[in-house]
């Protein structure tokens, strides 16, 4: 008897599947989708995988194939659960789909592994805090991580390094970094056996009655998962229309006929707001998945779904892969969230696709809910290819905020205030003395987007990427926001010798400092990256202002959708010109969705909501239709501008991207590149791929390496993975013959 497996562990290079003998002993075991141990390659390294196929003819020991002497295999790993039939074949459809090695698509499947030890890897100063805090506040330390890290064992004391990573986003890289230098120390310490379930006593909500707007999209819903057979359906409704109620709905129809759902929202963030709802309504037949948990709540969660304890999921992206046999209901909230889509991971899947694989194989339902859908959503739906519904109302019948567009260029007197304009800045005060609450929305964290010298008009570039580094008051120091390099801010121009700086721009820093100028006593909630770093820190926040404990949240795109807050009447947009001066795709679309869903945060309960939008571009179409809360109409503009420029959804578009710290190493492999996928194209007579020339992405350089993409455009998606997949054996070959360091990677739209 023998197998054919795929390892675990793999790249390229020798993504096949391999051989091997089953012992006597286990046989009677060893079926599809096993994990087993395997002996593999000329120094006999064990490894991890996956039995694919069975061959049942007898094998004696020694036989051989292709010249071949086979191996046996080492044993059966029980440390992780079988595949299925169904994983199996949703494994190759993402190996296709996302030009991933077999392996990289297993992980997604696997069981958490739950390690028995009872000791835990720390981290703790091994300096003085007296040295931590000079480090802290010195030029010693040129990365932000690391600046982080000193900071967080200050203020907490030793930590283990699973809380570092998975609670305030640390890296290994830093990490390791300051234990070689000497800075922190990495020990072995007793594992608190607290128990740290995820259950908990939460007051059971009633079932709500639905409005007619309501009921037409859940009898839609209804309509779709009686039919047994898969199906999609774009739930289409404003800020506060209730969509939440209509999925609490269907998933009750699910359950009702001892169904399961999964329910993604867009981010970790929203997960404990999300969860409390559907506790109330479920009870504790519901589980999370999500990155910040715990290794032993992960398992725990896993567990409990693998035993069928479960019939809700809810949680972020990775949660599309929660293991029941069957899902009869995806509901993916917010779908237009770019958090949907893995950009750093070795598979750069979009989870609601992952979806649509699942049902198809279950003969299921996903539903895409959101006020501001994708574009390639909506025009699905227009077309007829996926049902829809609509709800232009809020629930509760009280109206959309009274959207206005401050121009800002007639803002010429800023001696009151350099960032808000007089009318919303009295809009402001307004609220403040009437005792409702205000939210101010900020594309970016910082006090301000540059540090300038006034006498030669330089600006302090980050070293590792030419990018203009942003200035943090709070340590007063500059970082980059794309590689993490740091300093304190200088007192002296590197350029001319001077001392005279101005900042230019702002970010959340400034505007909530401004806004304590403005109103002394008045009490700020901030929340950005920064201040939502720690665990549980977003939920806190949160809770901060829901309980009037604050006057004005302001914040980035984090605090734009999702959020219920009562007594918020105005919507500040501090500056949307920063949101619609980008050069990629799909950014008018994110501009238009950020602008709209956060003016929606305004209103919601009994108080009539208004919203004011700062911009110079006022003519901009992006910035009217947000304004409007007119969402066709920016889709009517934009889809006429995507059918010109050949984008989704009338064309797939694929980006090669390539990076090197050597500029001409980069060029000249994209330029041997593109002649490589000129041949391809030509060999196999296919005509309908546009393929561009290599060229810089927007973002030149980070951290040192130099970014170069190749873009291709075509109508067919299977011509696009056919030419890719051919690219990505000839791309392992290519850098192997070039000189400079290449990283790489394929994604296609």
């Amino acid at each position: 008897m023998t197998v054919d497996i795929f390892l675990l562990e793999s790249n390229i290079d020798f993504e096949l599947m391999y051989t091997y003998r089953v012992p006597d002993d286990i046989a009677e075991e060893i079926n599809p989708g096993v994990f087993v141990d395997v002996s593999f390659g000329k120094y006999n390294s064990k490894r991890i995988g996956v039995v694919w196929s069975v061959d049942h003819l007898p094998t004696p020991s020694g036989a051989k194939k292709n010249g071949y002497t086979l191996k046996d295999i080492i044993g059966i790993n029980r440390d992780y659960f079988p595949l299925t039939a169904t994983q199996m074949r949703l494994c190759e459809k993402i190996k296709k789909r996302y030009l991933c090695v077999t392996g990289d698509a297993i992980h997604y499947f696997m069981s958490p592994k739950l390690k028995s030890a009872k000791i835990v890897r720390t981290v703790g100063l091994a300096v003085s805090s007296e040295e931590a805090y000079e480090l802290f506040n010195s030029n010693i330390l040129r990365n932000i991580g690391q600046i982080k890290i000193i900071g967080i064992l200050l203020e907490n004391g030793d930590t283990p390094v699973t809380s570092l990573v998975r609670d305030y986003g640390a890296s290994d890289s830093s990490i390791r970094t300051l234990c070689k230098y000497g800075y922190v120390k990495i020990y072995d310490a007793e594992a608190d056996s607290s128990d740290n379930s995820l259950s908990c006593e939460i007051a059971r909500f009633p079932e709500l009655s639905l409005n007619s707007e309501q009921e037409i999209a859940f009898a839609k819903i209804r309509s779709l998962l009686v039919s047994g057979t898969f199906g999609e359906l774009l739930l289409h409704g404003v800020t506060g229309s209730g969509k939440t109620e209509v999925y609490l709905h269907s998933i009750s129809e699910v359950i009702k006929k001892g169904g399961r759902a999964i329910m993604l929202v867009p981010e970790i963030s929203l997960t404990p707001q999300m969860v409390k709802r559907f506790y109330g309504r479920f009870g504790n037949c519901v589980a999370v998945l999500h990155s910040r948990l715990t290794e032993k709540q992960r398992y725990d969660e896993w567990m409990r779904i693998k035993r069928g304890e479960v019939y809700v999921v809810i949680g972020a992206r990775s949660a599309v892969f929660a293991p029941f046999d069957k899902v009869d209901l995806f509901i993916i909230d917010e779908e237009q969230e770019p958090s949907y889509k893995a950009e750093d991971e070795a598979v750069r899947y979009r989870a609601s696709e992952i979806a649509v694989m699942r049902a198809e194989e279950y003969g299921s339902v996903v539903i895409y809910g959101s006020a501001t859908p994708r574009i390639e959503t909506f025009y699905r739906a227009k077309s007829g290819e996926i049902e829809y519904a609509v709800m232009k109302n809020r629930a509760k019948n009280n109206s959309l905020p009274d959207t206005r567009i401050i121009d800002m260029r007639e803002n010429t007197d800023k001696t009151v205030s350099e960032i808000f304009s007089p009318v919303l800045k009295d809009e402001l005060e307004k609220n403040y003395m009437r005792g409702e609450q205000s939210v101010l929305f900020v594309q970016r964290r910082g006090f301000s987007k540059q540090l300038l010298c006034r006498d030669c008009g330089k600006v302090i570039r980050c070293r590792k990427c030419n990018i203009t580094m942003t200035y943090h008051s709070k340590n007063n120091r500059l970082i980059c926001h794309y590689c993490g390099n740091t300093a304190v801010a200088p007192e002296i121009c590197p350029s001319c010798g001077t001392g005279h700086f101005d900042t230019k721009g702002f970010g959340t820093e400034r505007v909530e400092q401004e806004l304590k100028r403005l109103f002394p006593g008045c009490h700020t909630v901030r929340m950005d990256t920064d201040t939502t770093s720690g665990r549980d820190a977003h939920e806190k926040l949160i809770s901060e202002f829901v309980d009037g404990k604050a006057d004005f949240l302001v914040g980035t795109q984090m605090i734009a959708k999702g959020h219920d807050f009562p007594n918020v009447t105005l919507v500040g947009v501090v500056s949307a010109d920063s949101l619609i001066n980008m050069q990629e795709f799909g950014s008018s679309e994110r501009a238009f969705q950020l602008m709209a869903q956060v003016a929606g945060r305004a209103g919601r309960a009994e108080k009539p909501g208004r919203a004011y939008i700062q911009a110079y571009n006022v003519d901009d179409y992006t910035i009217q239709c947000a304004a409007e809360q007119d969402y066709e109409k920016f889709y009517e503009n934009e889809i006429l501008i995507r059918e010109a420029l050949c984008y989704p959804p009338f064309y797939h578009i694929g980006f090669i991207n390539f990076s090197s710290q050597d500029d001409r190493g980069a060029y000249e492999f994209g330029v041997a590149l593109q002649k490589i996928a000129e041949d391809i194209l030509t060999e196999n007579s296919i005509d309908d791929i546009e393929l561009l020339k290599p060229a810089r992405r927007p973002i030149q350089k980070v951290n040192g390496w130099y970014r170069w993409r190749i873009v291709f455009k075509c109508k067919s998606l299977e011509n696009m993975l056919n030419l890719a997949d051919k690219l990505r054996y000839n791309i392992s070959v290519l850098k192997k013959k070039t000189k400079a360091d290449i990283r790489t990677n394929i994604d296609i739209l």
